[in-house]
């Protein structure tokens, strides 16, 4: 019979009776274990698929084979697109019901065999792997839904680089096939390698051992530039100095801080930070820590996370300022589509995107007075600093809970107010127009309106 409608007609199936029998499904819990269901079939019924999809396989790559021209379709992302489009989103249990759906099929994946995640084309004499339904299925489901701080589990992780692994051993060129993925990943998938990152010392014995099984070849170059990234990391922490990887700047940065962060030594982070000159990546250390600082704002109040993140993001705000280096710009989300550092949003989810500007008022007024004052004297800041204010006010009359865990988010914004009316008389001379800056405040702030139309004439 058909085995793709038949695999289809098992996942629907195992994911209705999984939310029919009401399990507990935990984001925190590792997804590469398969849930216990008492007095069921599930792991029987999983075993079959499994067996289908690798009968599966070996049909695909036997019509590959006899085909020149032929890519072979992944079914399995379809299946969950299918669901979700039935799913009204805007009725808040049915935002549940599909984050619910979405625990259940990631288990589903992870069970399944990786290579399910690729697609192979093969034109005439060249095989190539594409995968961009599992980039767009992690840059909407995953980023928004299943990622916690910041990053997506260990179990997906690992399940996309082993699906990698054994799916470029069907190329010509299997090095090859390995860099033009994990280039579009850069690219149009950054959480990826993010997660990567975090999880890298957990990720590479066991691609290693996957490799030497599978090839007798070197490990992948863009797998050992990894390998290196981390090599530069632990370096830079033991206080030897020596010139980065060739590499993403953000990649780069990314591996840095995950490696102070388990090390417990993000204090040492800026005197770290002071011997690397490369802004790109400066700036992408202080775009990871203002995401764990918006994290901590979202915990209760009497959590120390909020004291810490609110001092390393300080200190590296001094380290820039030091350096004179660029970096307001990494705010302003509605430029993120034409702005130098929009790979950065691509990182964190919708949610924490909006709570960009409740990180900057939360931060920018407590800085010590002197760094504020240099601070104040950046072209751009007057304008950065009225677009987040109007951000964050839109964001309390949209209803949004910008701190729910805070008890007063109405106090963050009379702050922010208050700063802004302080600061604006300290301002130098801007080169924006007067029409961008009124036009952010308009019909919000009368008073802030007329602070900056008494500002601008001067």
């Amino acid at each position: 019979g058909d085995l793709v409608l038949a695999c289809r007609i098992i996942i629907n199936a195992l994911i209705d009776f999984s939310k029919r029998t009401k399990v507990q499904y935990c984001k925190e819990s590792d997804c590469s274990e398969l849930p216990s269901f008492s007095r069921s079939c599930y792991e029987s019924i999983i075993c079959r698929l499994q067996e289908m999809v690798f009968d599966l396989e070996k049909v695909w790559s036997k019509a590959l084979g006899k085909s020149p021209t032929l890519e072979t379709a992944h079914f399995l992302l379809d299946v969950f697109q299918d669901r979700r489009a039935k799913l009204e989103l805007t009725n808040l249990s049915m935002a549940l019901e599909l984050q619910t759906e979405l625990q259940i099929f990631v288990r589903i994946l992870v069970a399944l065999p990786p290579s399910l995640l690729f697609r192979t084309r093969k034109d005439r004499l060249k095989t190539t792997l594409e995968c961009e339904a599992f980039f767009h299925f992690t840059n909407t489901e995953l980023r928004n839904d299943y990622s916690k701080e910041f990053v997506i589990p260990f179990g997906i992780t690992l399940h996309f680089f082993r699906g990698l692994l054994n799916a470029c051993i069907e190329c010509e060129e299997a090095d090859c096939a390995v860099a033009e993925v994990l280039n579009n990943t850069r690219e149009h998938c950054p959480l990826l390698l993010l997660s990567a990152a975090f999880w890298w010392l957990r990720l590479e014995p066991v691609l290693v051992t996957q490799w030497k099984r599978i090839s007798d070849t070197s490990f992948p170059k863009e797998l050992q530039r990894m390998v290196d990234n981390q090599c530069w990391a632990n370096r830079l922490l033991s206080g030897k100095i020596k010139s980065p990887p060739s590499d993403s700047p953000w990649v780069l940065g990314a591996f840095l801080y995950f490696t102070l962060q388990r090390k417990i030594q993000l204090t040492i982070l800026p005197t770290i930070m002071r011997k690397i000159c490369a802004e790109n990546e400066l700036v992408s250390v202080l775009y990871l820590s203002l995401v764990d600082l918006i994290s901590s704002l979202l915990q209760p109040k009497e959590s120390p996370g909020s004291t810490v993140a609110l001092k390393t993001c300080a200190e590296l705000i001094m380290v820039l300022e030091e350096q004179n280096k660029s970096w307001l710009n990494i705010f302003l989300v509605s430029n993120k589509d034409h702005g130098p550092h929009q790979i950065l949003y691509g990182m964190i989810s919708d949610m924490e995107i909006k709570l960009l500007p409740v990180a900057f008022f939360s931060l920018i007024p407590g800085l010590d007075p002197k760094l504020l004052t240099s601070i104040i004297k950046h072209a751009d800041f007057l304008s950065v600093a009225i677009i987040l204010y109007t951000a964050m006010v839109n964001l309390f009359l949209d209803g949004e809970d910008i701190n729910s865990k805070q008890p007063d988010p109405l106090g963050l914004i009379t702050r922010g107010r208050q700063f802004l009316l302080h600061t604006i008389p300290q301002c130098p001379a801007q080169t924006i127009s007067q029409n961008r800056l009124q036009a952010a405040c308009k019909d919000i702030d009368p008073e802030l309106k007329a602070a900056l139309n008494h500002y601008l004439q001067r």
